[in-house]
């Protein structure tokens, strides 16, 4: 408990510090627990929003009304700086910290790209569906605030008055659960376009591969980079951190929780022969002026 206390004590005093080290239990005591906050916070944020939309009121759009936004932005410096650390640990640079984000982006960017594809996909097909969708994003894009906040409150009430299986049951087949995507027609278009043009098929598939393979990528190379033990030994990021037990076991510290205190008093050799003279002179001046009666 009293590393787990350090570790989130450093946390907080360490929050602008980009140098030195930080050790597996010091990350990952503290960042699942601030992540598990954040979705926690999130998970009532949701709710809110949602009673907001069927009071048929508009949602506060100030982001620091929202808790789950105020507690990632003001922890985002400090588990970056946490970050940096842990890979200094393992000997890596602080560069390797742009790994979530980068996978954070690019699994966005994966997920609007099958959403898109589905889409498409359902539109080919004829799909009423993904018309009726398409429409309703147009009437937002070409509306006003008014009829855009109106309409949303109007769909707010009929999905909850829905039912979440109903809306499950729609989304699935919006997507084509029942008809699945012609993956066949969906791979030969690039590979069409590598035998007619090669340098334009083959940017189109070094797309689609850095699209789906990023994220992956990305998320395991973090994850093993956080997981990694920190070298035992010291490095240009720091000293390596030796746990009290095998300092005890070397007899290098006491098991004394106050010996500490003795360096606070510890004088140099020169001070200490400074501090012996002046006694010396206190000594001769007391025993003239109290003994020989000398001013």
């Amino acid at each position: 408990m009293k590393q787990i206390a350090q570790a989130f004590e450093n946390f907080a005093f360490k929050a602008f510090d980009f140098s030195g080290r930080a050790t597996r239990l010091e990350y990952w005591a503290v960042i699942p627990v601030i992540w598990g906050l954040i979705i926690y916070l999130a998970i009532g944020d949701v709710q809110e929003f949602w009673s907001f939309l069927l009071r048929r009121q508009v949602p506060p759009l100030n982001p620091l009304y929202w808790d789950a936004i105020v507690v990632f932005l003001l922890t985002i410096i400090p588990r970056l700086s946490l970050t940096v650390r842990r890979l200094h640990d393992g000997g890596k640079s602080g560069r390797w910290a742009k790994l979530p984000y980068i996978c954070l982006i690019t699994s966005i960017w994966l997920v609007l790209g099958v959403a898109s594809a589905l889409l498409t996909s359902n539109i080919g097909r004829g799909g009423g569906e993904a018309l009726a969708a398409m429409s309703v994003f147009a009437v937002f894009a070409f509306s006003s605030v008014d009829s855009a906040w109106s309409a949303i409150f109007g769909m707010v009430a009929v999905l909850n008055a829905m039912g979440w299986d109903a809306i499950i049951a729609i989304l699935a087949e919006l997507f084509g659960m029942g008809e699945s995507v012609n993956i066949n027609r969906g791979i030969a278009s690039p590979s069409g376009g590598l035998s007619s043009d090669p340098l334009d098929g083959g940017t189109v598939g070094l797309v689609i591969v850095v699209m789906i393979a990023l994220p992956f990528v990305t998320g395991m190379l973090h994850l093993m980079f956080m997981l990694n033990p920190g070298l035992p030994e010291d490095q240009q990021y720091g000293h390596h951190k030796i746990a009290g037990a095998t300092l005890r076991q070397r007899g290098e510290i006491s098991e004394n929780p106050f010996a500490g205190y003795k360096y606070l008093q510890e004088r140099s050799p020169d001070e200490e022969a400074a501090r012996k003279q002046a006694a010396k002179e206190e000594v001769r001046a007391l025993y003239q002026s109290r003994v020989l009666g000398r001013s």
